[in-house]
């Protein structure tokens, strides 16, 4: 009831501000807040966001964003379980879903305890790598070094990985082939599914950081 008090923004702020309003702007000129400034946007829980896609026969990919409890509050394997029960709840198709998060705990919960909803957990990787430099640490395959441990992952039950899309791309002679990073993950057997290009920049100058790998 206190989250739906709230007025919904969009993802961005100013780092530069000296004022916590002035903080909450940053939106990048081209993008809009006309359908979240001011009483026009409306909040949802996640309970309700799933059974509006479900009614409109939508599929969904949600992201488990990192959840530090305080006193009283639930623990964070109860926060894992619920976003698995409010799907399972609405009776929502699991083959419809990509549950997705970039912390390796989650989507390891996910995979042992979310049975069909596991098996299409999603890693979200933020390491960064430009796709092509080798090497990753053995103690830990949720973060490498460059690529990576494929067959890590695809061992410990995980079947899909998310990088941003320039970590599948290179520039070969002028012409759009694969990175190292989007055979290494095929050839282990992992499924792919890139991050979204809504943070782009203007395509008249380069598209910004998510054309990175295919502008050099």
């Amino acid at each position: 009831a206190e989250f739906k008090m709230l007025t919904g923004k969009m993802d961005a702020s100013d780092k530069t501000a000296t004022t916590a309003t002035a903080y909450m702007g940053g939106t990048a000129d081209f993008r809009t807040d006309l359908y979240v400034s001011g009483k026009s946007g409306t909040l949802v829980t996640h309970a309700q966001s799933v059974a509006l896609i479900k009614k409109y026969n939508r599929k969904a990919t949600p992201e488990l964003k990192t959840y530090t409890p305080g006193p009283g509050m639930p623990t964070y394997d109860a926060i894992r379980a619920k976003v698995v029960k409010d799907y399972t709840d609405a009776a929502f198709p699991a083959a419809n879903v990509w549950l997705q998060s970039f912390n390796y705990p989650d989507v390891e919960y996910w995979v042992r305890n979310g049975d069909a909803f596991g098996r299409q957990a999603v890693l979200l990787d933020g390491n960064y790598t430009d796709g092509t430099t080798v090497g990753m640490d053995e103690s830990n395959p949720s973060k490498a070094i460059g690529l990576p441990n494929f067959v890590a992952l695809k061992a410990a039950g995980f079947n899909w990985i998310a990088p941003p899309q320039q970590m599948l791309l290179k520039n070969a002679a002028g012409k759009f082939a694969p990175s190292d990073y989007a055979k290494a993950a095929k050839a282990a057997g992992m499924n792919i599914n890139a991050w979204t290009l809504e943070r782009s920049g203007h395509l008249a100058s380069g598209g910004g950081w998510y054309y990175s790998s295919v502008n050099a």
